[in-house]
């Protein structure tokens, strides 16, 4: 069964086109260890809420294979910052693994903002409502139109909106949705 996905992907983001990889993407970012202690969390990582025993799953699986796909990072003011990767940096922790595998990258702000919505976007079990509240405060930090957002992250603009819209429902539902006692098509036509 093939499941589409939403989103460009990381790879797209981060650089590819017709004529193959520029200097920013996976495949040439410089790949290094990094002690996990140097390494701060990603300010604008859209996912709240980290379920324990899956960070402890993760963690045992580390303890046995090691990590097989290094986290992204950026250097900012002398230590690292996460870009994407928050699940297996704190499985890692979990794990008392000292370093772990980073690309390095060089990013502004907004597109790792983005980023982390994208890597977030791809995972089902990402609430409806951390995805409306990540894209709304996008929106209101660097401004722009829902079909502009929904173009950078190679969504439909409809995707955008109907999410955003979640976010005037009121804190019952909010929490109920976040919770997965209802679905956002549920929570939509309330």
């Amino acid at each position: 069964m093939n499941k589409r996905r939403l989103g460009r992907g990381l790879e797209a983001l981060l650089g590819r086109d017709e004529g193959g990889f520029e200097p920013s993407s996976l495949e040439q970012a410089e790949l290094i260890q990094i002690a996990v202690d140097q390494i701060d969390p990603n300010p604008f990582q859209p996912r709240r809420h980290f379920k324990a025993s899956e960070i402890a799953s993760l963690a045992d699986s580390l303890r046995q294979h090691g990590m097989l796909q290094p986290v992204l990072v950026r250097a900012v003011g002398g230590r690292y910052q996460l870009i994407a990767g928050e699940r297996r940096l704190r499985a890692s922790i979990e794990a008392q693994l000292h370093e772990v595998p980073a690309r390095t990258f060089v990013l502004d702000d907004q597109r790792v903002f983005e980023l982390a919505m994208v890597e977030n976007l791809q995972r089902e079990d990402l609430n409806a409502i951390d995805k409306a509240s990540a894209f709304s405060e996008y929106l209101s930090r660097y401004g722009g139109t829902q079909e502009e957002l929904a173009g950078r992250l190679g969504v439909d603009r409809s995707t955008v909106s109907n999410l955003i819209r979640l976010l005037d429902l009121p804190g019952d539902v909010l929490e109920a949705v976040r919770l997965d006692e209802i679905t956002q098509g549920h929570a939509r036509a309330l």
